[in-house]
């Protein structure tokens, strides 16, 4: 065991720390667009693109507070720094009602996730690093349902609170939520947790990339360009760096599904508002209809892994990591479908009950666990452990890169109502297709289990 695993914070410390910051995220992020739009009067277009703006931030932010973590500060300083920032921008945005406060609060909070989740995660894979196969197994299904469990009330808390005590009332429980994540820390953490800042990386993927790029040209007939980096770095750093780049097209198609995955908090909420919102007498908030997603997705997993997936190898039926994503992408096209049905009858000048929404999260929570935890996991096992934080920080830049493409195209195309639920379907379905054709011609295994490998 390492000193970083054997100094790692308790597994109950992690694992409540990352439920309050989980919390304290989600929830502000639940009602960011009725705020902007309601209380700081953007027009649903632009409080849309705001919106995405944020979580492309959000996404991009812990790229560089990893390597500050890594590189500079080491890591309890960063997460602790990054924390105090987190609870004070929460605080801003909660105490300074005004599009000014949105502003300095919400950069606040950027800077913040970027700092504290890396730690955060980098923490929890040294106690799962450090742990026999069935506990690692149970740290992820316990790290899941924590968040999943912390998401999923903070959608149902924040958005009630906002919608009969306003948003001061309901933006200071995040920052509650998050000087609770920060007390944690502090009391869970030692000062000598986690290792020394490492400085650069003179054989890092960038590295190898930069250098063989500056080299091309030089090469002979046949050899690849990223060969051309041997020169200078080790061979282990070189086919780290070409094992990176062959998940580009895994990470692709993660890009245009956060494009879509992300507008559950967004076009979703605005279509909800349009809808009946009462359930058992009581009458709900069109944010809180995002609660659904996190508990889906807990009920997703265990069937898929256990009941489905299982039912489906014993009739031959093979589902390899590439497939499985396939589904999941025309899965999340089907719920952008679904959405636009619902909104031509919206259109149409019927009122739906907000319940109608229902199939859309599911087809949706469907695209998740298919897509985000099945990509992330194929994408890791594919490099060397000295690449996975380069892998780790495409796949941030992915969700980054689909959030910015969401907020581009809410600004530059101008359709409305179902068409723009249409538009994300149809890109969608043909980035499917495209997938689809790809991975069964370059990666996907046979359609069907030999039948000695069925039979054991």
């Amino acid at each position: 065991m390492s000193a970083a695993e054997a100094t790692a914070p308790r597994v109950e410390t992690l694992l409540a720390s990352e439920a309050c910051e989980r919390f304290a995220f989600c929830g502000m992020a639940s009602v960011l667009v009725l705020y902007l739009n309601a209380h700081l009067l953007h027009p649903e277009r632009d409080a849309t693109a705001g919106y995405h703006a944020f979580l492309a931030a959000a996404h991009l932010a812990p790229v560089v507070g990893g390597w500050i973590s890594e590189r500079v500060l080491g890591r309890r300083r960063t997460v602790l720094a990054a924390a105090a920032l987190y609870v004070v921008g929460l605080a801003v945005i909660a105490a300074w009602e005004s599009r000014a406060g949105l502003l300095l609060g919400i950069s606040m909070v950027v800077l913040g996730v970027g700092g504290a989740r890396p730690g955060l995660s980098a923490y929890v894979a040294d106690r799962v690093r450090a742990a026999d196969a069935p506990l690692r197994r149970r740290l992820g299904g316990a790290l899941l349902a924590v968040v999943k469990l912390a998401a999923a009330a903070s959608a149902l808390a924040v958005p009630a609170l906002f919608a009969t005590s306003g948003p001061r009332a309901a933006l200071a429980l995040p920052a509650l939520a998050m000087a609770l994540a920060l007390f944690t820390l502090r009391r869970g953490t030692t000062r000598h947790v986690g290792p020394a800042p490492s400085g650069p990386d003179p054989h890092g993927f960038a590295r190898v990339v930069v250098h063989a790029v500056s080299r091309l040209g030089t090469g002979h007939p046949g050899q690849r360009w990223l060969d051309l980096a041997r020169d200078v770095h080790p061979a282990d750093a070189v086919e780290g760096a070409q094992a990176v780049l062959r998940t580009a097209g895994v990470l692709a198609a993660a890009t245009l599904f956060w494009a879509l995955f992300d507008q559950r908090g967004s076009s979703w909420v605005f279509q909800a508002r349009q809808m009946g919102l009462t359930v058992a007498g009581r009458q709900l908030s069109p944010a809180q209809l995002q609660a659904l997603e996190p508990l889906l997705v807990l009920a997703l997993v265990p069937l898929l892994r256990s009941v489905v997936f299982p039912l489906l190898e014993r009739r031959g039926i093979a589902l390899p990591p590439l497939r499985k994503m396939s589904a999941g992408m025309f899965a999340t096209a089907l719920s952008f479908a679904a959405a636009a049905i619902v909104q031509a009858a919206i259109d149409g000048g019927r009122a739906p009950h907000a319940l109608w929404q229902l199939p859309q999260h599911v087809l949706l929570a469907g695209g998740e666990v298919l897509v985000a935890i099945t990509g992330l996991e194929l994408v890791t096992a594919r490099v060397p452990r000295a690449m996975r934080s380069t892998v780790l920080a495409l796949w941030a830049m992915s969700g980054s890169l689909g959030n910015l493409l969401t907020a581009v195209i809410t600004k530059l195309v101008r359709l409305e109502g179902a068409a723009y639920f249409w538009l994300f379907a149809a890109l969608m379905l043909a980035a499917s297709i495209g997938f689809h054709v790809r991975s069964r011609a370059r990666f996907a295994g046979p359609a069907k289990v030999p039948a000695r490998e069925r039979h054991g």
